[in-house]
């Protein structure tokens, strides 16, 4: 999630992550909350209502650059987004997870008709062709076809045939 609707910003003595996300949604607010609190059990994890429709997920740690070595200066379309090794590794041991975190910050799920037919469809939607990118390959471990080629598009879809 990190990826998408989250920034790491730097205080004298600590940095904070924060990641936007829709408030309708308690469920991936709850499971945002989760992670990073399974990542950090011992710091606290704040929720803060942010505008009509917006709560932001935050957590206080020197950690949070450690573990998202791809944050830096400006809005992440305009750098080299690369996972360390070590990420990966964890990536290929559980990309779905990856995935999913992707479509809940940048993408939305809906249902396409095809020939008569509902399917249900995941679309990620994201500036950065490097991001684009990682989505493409971990849609790969897991054995879906993404359509849409970063390099042409800024979205990424697949349809549940």
């Amino acid at each position: 999630m990190y990826l998408g609707d989250g920034y790491i910003e730097r205080h004298p003595r600590t940095s904070r992550l924060t990641i936007y996300l829709n408030r309708n949604r308690p469920d991936i607010i709850r499971s945002c909350a989760a992670a990073m609190f399974v990542v950090l059990p011992e710091r606290r994890v704040g929720l803060v209502k942010h505008g009509e429709n917006c709560i932001y997920v935050s957590s206080y740690s020197r950690a949070w650059l450690r573990l998202f070595p791809q944050h830096g200066p400006g809005p992440k379309h305009t750098r080299a987004i690369v996972l360390e090794p070590w990420q990966g590794a964890l990536v290929r041991l559980h990309p779905m997870n990856f995935v999913r975190g992707c479509i809940e910050s940048d993408g939305c799920r809906h249902r396409r008709i095809v020939n008569g037919k509902d399917y249900p469809t995941c679309s990620f939607d994201n500036r950065s062709e490097d991001i684009l990118t990682l989505f493409t390959w971990a849609c790969g471990l897991i054995g879906i076809p993404a359509l849409g080629l970063p390099r042409r598009s800024r979205r990424v879809s697949w349809t549940n045939r």
